[in-house]
């Protein structure tokens, strides 16, 4: 659901497009040769984690990756052009709407926009507010934690 085209001739002098897709996905949209050099299927080449680091913007659906993105306090995107189909089908734990610690978008016009204005439009308080309520423990003090437990179960 991304016309390359578009987007290269819209982002194509300031970003590049990383897509890893879902182990689930079949058959992954295939990028036209002449956006080779601006998006990149990295799907075998490159791990979660080395991606998350590198990004600067992350764009998901309904991954749970934006918990451990969240942690790095960059802006997030969530493409839903499928809501409906995937509500129905799925379900949510959360309320999608109030969950999301950034814009939902769910047609492509929508999207570049928001890639466009990612760095300015990142409400920094709800991503923060998203990174206590999920990833407080991801602050740096786990292993003291759990020896501290095994110490007082002695």
């Amino acid at each position: 659901m991304i016309d390359f085209p578009a987007f290269k001739k819209k982002l194509g002098d300031e970003y590049v497009i990383l897509c890893k897709h879902h182990p689930f996905v079949k058959i992954p949209p295939e990028i036209p040769e002449s956006c080779k050099d601006f998006a990149m299927d990295v799907t075998q080449h490159l791990s979660i984690e080395d991606l998350l680091c590198a990004a600067d913007i992350c764009v998901s659906d309904y991954s749970s990756l934006v918990f451990e993105y969240s942690l790095f306090q960059k802006p997030m995107i969530f493409y839903a052009f499928d809501y409906e189909d995937y509500c129905d089908w799925r379900g949510f734990y959360y309320d999608y709407d109030d969950f999301t610690p950034g814009p939902i978008v769910k047609d492509q016009d929508s999207l570049l926009d928001a890639l466009v204005h990612a760095e300015s439009r990142i409400d920094r308080q709800k991503l923060a507010d998203f990174r206590e309520k999920f990833m407080s423990a991801c602050d740096g003090h786990a292993t003291d934690r759990i020896i501290q437990w095994m110490k007082d179960q002695l």
